[in-house]
């Protein structure tokens, strides 16, 4: 199963991303964007788990809607089959967005609220 990740980049509640990848079968893809927060401890925590891995970061040195782009990216190539959102106070906008994107291309996701 190929499953995107997605949450603010002050998320830190390694124990709940552990639970949700430890629900996954075990020969999930596991895709995010590669920035600070829940992609870093998902990208450590899939690895260690034995998930396959892949990355989509954005390139900030251009349009500050990078991670917009890259959003749309990571369901384009990434071709996700399900998806985990993971939120937390901050109400991040890259976030919503994706899991906005999610919900209208029709990809079932969970999302975990750590507030």
């Amino acid at each position: 199963m190929r499953v995107l990740c997605t949450g603010s980049r002050d998320f830190k509640n390694v124990d709940m991303v552990i639970d949700a990848l430890l629900e996954l079968p075990a020969d999930s893809v596991i895709i995010h964007g590669g920035a600070k927060g829940l992609d870093k401890i998902v990208d450590i925590i899939a690895k260690q788990l034995g998930f396959e891995v892949e990355e989509y970061k954005a390139d900030w040195k251009g349009d500050k809607r990078e991670g917009l782009y890259r959003n749309s990216q990571m369901l384009h190539e990434g071709k996700p089959e399900y998806g985990l959102g993971f939120r937390s106070k901050l109400n991040s906008k890259g976030t919503n967005d994706m899991l906005m994107k999610m919900g209208q291309a029709g990809i079932p996701h969970k999302i975990y609220n750590d507030f």
